[in-house]
């Protein structure tokens, strides 16, 4: 077992990408489901370090679910923004599916 800091990976990166568009765009609508996620976010940065059952060479393989998950939610809290908002608008069922796929990685 290893550990690995998520921050190595980037990973502190993309979750400030996601607190910049909270705090300067402001998400419009389905805002207590994607204040959820973003908060399950932060919790990942927070944690600072975690366990990977895995060899040196398959870290990387192992935070890929992890890191993509990462990016779907900062592009979701996007797509709610004041920056996106003539896109896409997405129903809150499917928000709250969107935000359980991110989670499920974790």
């Amino acid at each position: 077992m290893h550990q690995f800091d998520l921050c190595f990976n980037c990973s502190c990166s993309i979750i400030e990408e996601a607190e910049k568009m909270m705090e300067a765009d402001g998400v419009l609508y389905n805002k207590k489901t994607l204040m959820f996620l973003f908060e399950q976010m932060q919790k990942i940065q927070e944690g600072g370090r975690h366990s990977i059952q895995t060899s040196d060479r398959r870290i990387s393989e192992a935070l890929d679910p992890l890191k993509a998950s990462l990016l779907l939610g900062v592009k979701l809290i996007g797509h709610h923004s004041q920056r996106y908002m003539h896109q896409v608008m997405y129903p809150i069922w499917e928000a709250k599916r969107l935000v359980k796929r991110c989670c499920e990685h974790f």
